[in-house]
């Protein structure tokens, strides 16, 4: 008898844990109807446990085998929950979130993550300039007096202003970004 209820207390608490488990989620019904995908007349092989499906007329394709297909790298990054595609995930620039654009310190410049200096602040992001609209959005960084106007997709600074008595304002930016001296100080 002892045994019995040893094992029934044990059955209870693993599938009472599985209960538990699978209550976050929720159940959905699946259709593995498709007979195939084909990218640029090339048939893309999925791997028997990563079958396309669909569900409620949308159709869901595994992401790693459409990024293998392209070339890129894929990383799950547990602390962000965010899923990375990038040729080389660990060299992926992850922008900074938040709120408070002068608290944040990391930004993306050319895909190069760039962590700003302390006495250095996001100020805002630029979306009109007349003339400029490729390079935009951009970001603007101020520094004191100065500030500086960038694309952070192609790393060129579209406008600046430096402080004549910092001329060294975005110095630590050189290595990032293309057009930086080219306006006087």
């Amino acid at each position: 008898m002892k045994k019995i209820l040893i094992g029934f207390i044990c059955g209870a608490l693993f599938f009472g844990s599985i209960q538990a488990y699978a209550s976050g989620g929720t159940m959905i019904e699946v259709y593995y109807t498709i007979k195939g995908i084909f990218n640029n007349n090339q048939k893309i092989v999925f791997p028997e446990n990563a079958l396309p499906f669909i569900n409620n007329g949308t159709t869901y394709v595994p992401l790693r085998t459409v990024a293998e297909m392209m070339g890129k790298e894929i990383k799950w990054d547990p602390e962000h929950q965010y899923i990375i595609l990038s040729k080389h995930v660990e060299d992926a620039c992850i922008p900074e979130e938040g709120s408070d654009l002068k608290k944040l310190r990391n930004i993306c410049i050319a895909d190069k993550n760039v962590k700003l200096p302390d006495n250095t602040y996001l100020d805002g992001t630029l979306v009109s300039l007349q003339g400029k609209e490729a390079y935009l959005p951009a970001l603007i960084l101020k520094k004191d007096k100065s500030h500086l106007v960038i694309s952070p997709k192609s790393g060129i600074v579209i406008d600046q202003f430096i402080d004549p008595s910092d001329p060294n304002a975005f110095d630590f930016l050189k290595t990032y970004v293309t057009g930086y001296d080219l306006v006087g100080r």
